[in-house]
This record gives C-alpha cells, structure tokens and sequence, in this order.
C-alpha cells in the first residue's frame, strides 16, 4: 500500500543514502535527495559554559522512549559523567534505574547549545533514525560523536572522522573523546540549510517537469502500437510505456520516449542522484 502510493507521485524526496537505498530495494520509484542543515549561529562552539560535574562528560539529546535506545548507553561502564537532556515516556523509568545519570529536562535553541558546547562527546544509540538531526546540531558545536554504525550516523557521519561509529558503543565514546573539536565543527559547516532549500527546489522543478515528460509520452504512445489501444488515462502513472519509456539507473537518469520515425519525439530529463 505504502509502495504504490509514493510510487503514484512524480517523486519521493529522502534525506540520506541508506534510506535510498532501502526503499529502492522495496520497489519505491523516482527517488530524490534532500539533505538537512543545521543553524552555525545557534549551535556554535562559543556557546560553551562551565558544566560543574565530573569530566569527561557525555550527552545525550532527544526523546526519552523505547525507540531511542538511551538504556544502552545509560548501561555502560564510562567515566566521568551521563547527561540526558529531553523527555518522554521512558523518562521516570531511566531516571529511577539510573540514579547516578543526570536528568535535566527539555531544551531547546541556545539552553541545548551550551548543553551540546560544553560536553565533550555526544553519544547517539538509536538504532531506528533516517537522520538524527541532533548530530548536526553537537558537531555543530563542535562536539564529537559516538554512534552505533547504522542508518542516519552511517550518513552523517561516514568516514569524516568527526565521530567514532562502532557496535561496541562504549569503545566509541571512549574513542570519540580523542577526536578535535575543530574538525566536528568542520564537518558540520558542510550541512547548511541553503544547500537543502536548494534541492528541495531543484527536486519540485524536475518532479514537475518529470510529470510533463511523461504525460507527453503517455499520449505520444496512445497512437503506437505499443499502448495495446489504451487511452492514456488508462495507463497508469509509474507504468513503463512499452513504446520506447524506460528509466536509466546512472548516475544521470534519463527518462525517454522514442517513437518509429515519423512520429519520433525523445523527452530527455536527469533524474536526481542518490549521493
């Protein structure tokens, strides 16, 4: 049901190359990357305070439920100290488990700015995220991460060395403490948010004009042979057109319609790689 839904549209827009490649996997079609960013004012490096606990200092930001996983990481043996910052259903229940953790509520803008520049790693467990926009926001303030290697960390992180990505999350928060602050901040700068205004835009432009292309063919074909007689509101909208449609999986996707001379028309349009 989800599959031919999303696949009726002229596009489905994705944050990250793991979930790309997921659904593509799944039989969704015209996939489309749209990034995030992160605001560099807000979540800056200089917003950094004197946290009075015992260092090193790891934190977490987000909701406080099952999904999260915020127990693997509240369970490892680290020094220093555990902050929790956020509030959900699980809250009561880790904050009775785990007394020794520091449970500080909800906050937002420049209050988890100086949460974020004031740790010295952030430690993200989920396993279930497409992206995790609070690793943006830590790196941002130049706060290295410890991640699980999964969806959304895989992406975000990679292979920039702004975060160490390991099952063993434990190694990883111990591991992540030697990374420099500058090149968390570095790797975030790469995330802005006019990059990702930007190929929202550019997808709703080539959505549209995908759409067209494709209504042209749809009706080029209806006088072939290859329509079987079908008008084109018979043809359904994610339907390779027997006539001569058929979709590239290149890096440049093409979609194409080539019909026997005379009536050859060739629509041409670039798809947007997954990257």
């Amino acid at each position: 049901m989800l599959r031919r839904f999303h696949n009726a549209g002229s596009g489905v827009m994705v944050s990250t190359s793991s979930i790309a490649n997921d659904l593509q996997s799944r039989g969704f079609q015209r996939l489309m990357h749209w990034s995030r960013g992160v605001d560099h004012s807000t979540f800056a490096p200089s917003k950094a305070s004197v946290m009075d606990l015992p260092r090193p200092i790891f934190l977490y930001a987000g909701r406080l439920a099952p999904e999260k996983n915020v127990e693997s990481f509240l369970a490892l043996d680290l020094p220093g100290s555990k902050v929790i910052v956020g509030d959900g259903p699980s809250r009561r229940a880790l904050e009775t488990a785990y007394p020794n953790a520091h449970f500080v509520g909800s906050k937002t803008s420049d209050a988890l700015a100086v949460h974020y520049a004031s740790s010295d790693v952030f430690v993200f467990p989920s396993r279930t995220d497409t992206f995790g926009m609070v690793l943006l926001e830590a790196l941002a303030c130049g706060l290295p991460v410890a991640a699980l290697p999964v969806a959304g960390p895989l992406d975000v992180i990679g292979d920039s060395g702004a975060g160490v990505l390991d099952e063993d999350l434990r190694a990883a928060c111990l591991q992540a403490l030697d990374i420099p602050r500058e090149k968390a901040r570095a790797h975030a700068l790469t995330f802005t948010w006019a990059n990702s205004a930007r190929q929202f835009l550019d997808n709703i432009i080539l959505a549209k004009s995908t759409s067209a292309a494709r209504m042209i063919a749809r009706f080029a074909c209806q006088s072939s042979s290859g329509s079987g007689g079908r008008t084109s509101s018979q043809i359904a909208a994610n339907e390779p057109i027997s006539c001569g449609i058929r979709a590239g999986r290149a890096m440049n996707h093409m979609w194409k319609c080539s019909l026997p001379s005379p009536q050859r028309q060739t629509c041409t349009l670039p798809m947007s790689p997954i990257s």
